[in-house]
C-alpha cells in the first residue's frame, strides 16, 4: 500500500477465498495486530454474530470496537 488506512473496518466472516479458504477475520485481526506497520490501525469488527464469545473473541485480538 502506498498509504496506509486510518481505520480499518473489518467482516468477521470472510467468505473462502482461493488459497486461504481456512483464514478468518478474527485470523486478519491478529495478523494486522502482529505486523509493525499494521499494529497501530484502528480496527471496527463488523459481524452478524452478536453472541457474547463472538465478541469476545474479537476483543482478545485486540480490535477498537465491535459493531453487530
Amino acid at each position: 500500500l502506498r498509504e496506509m488506512p486510518h481505520l480499518i473496518i473489518l467482516n468477521v466472516m470472510l467468505p473462502a477465498m482461493y488459497g486461504v479458504s481456512s483464514m478468518d477475520g478474527y485470523d486478519v485481526i491478529l495478523r494486522l495486530r502482529s505486523h509493525p506497520k499494521t499494529m497501530h490501525i484502528p480496527i471496527i469488527a463488523l459481524s452478524a454474530l452478536g453472541e457474547p464469545a463472538d465478541k469476545i473473541r474479537a476483543y482478545e485480538g485486540d480490535v477498537d470496537g465491535y459493531i453487530t
